[in-house]
């Protein structure tokens, strides 16, 4: 396949790679193996385009918390975890009417800095009294 300068590849597009193999210090000859036997120990491998899905901004898009978690399992050797989905927050988002809003940001932009002035000229006159 040949890519061209400005032109999409239509998807789906391979973003990683898992490989697996028995680790070679413990594996039997090859025609010692009965078909369907467990294998042993294995070596586990992921190899992924970008590791930007499991930065904290992208965590919650899609599944990327779940395929990271199920990496992790599958790469640890706990393949009867991968199935257990993660646990996520209920509610994440603040819905406010635009007056409350409003009156949050006056609050904030007016209210608390002219007390913290008021209150710092207080303390300065009561000390210039002494």
């Amino acid at each position: 396949m040949r890519l061209e300068a400005g032109k999409d590849l239509q998807g789906p597009l391979e973003i990683g790679f898992v490989l697996e193999r028995p680790r070679e210090e413990t594996a039997p000859p090859r025609d010692a193996v009965a078909p369907g036997a467990p294998a042993g120990p294995r070596q586990r491998v992921v190899v992924m385009g970008d590791g930007d899905f499991l930065s904290n901004t992208y965590l919650g898009n899609a599944g990327n918390l779940d395929l990271g978690l199920n990496l992790i399992n599958w790469l640890a050797s706990d393949d009867l975890l991968i199935a257990v989905p993660a646990k996520t927050a209920p509610d994440t988002s603040l819905v406010l009417s635009e007056i409350a809003a409003t009156v949050i940001g006056f609050g904030f932009l007016l209210v608390l800095p002219l007390a913290l002035a008021g209150i710092g000229g207080f303390i300065w006159y009561r000390r210039r009294k002494r």
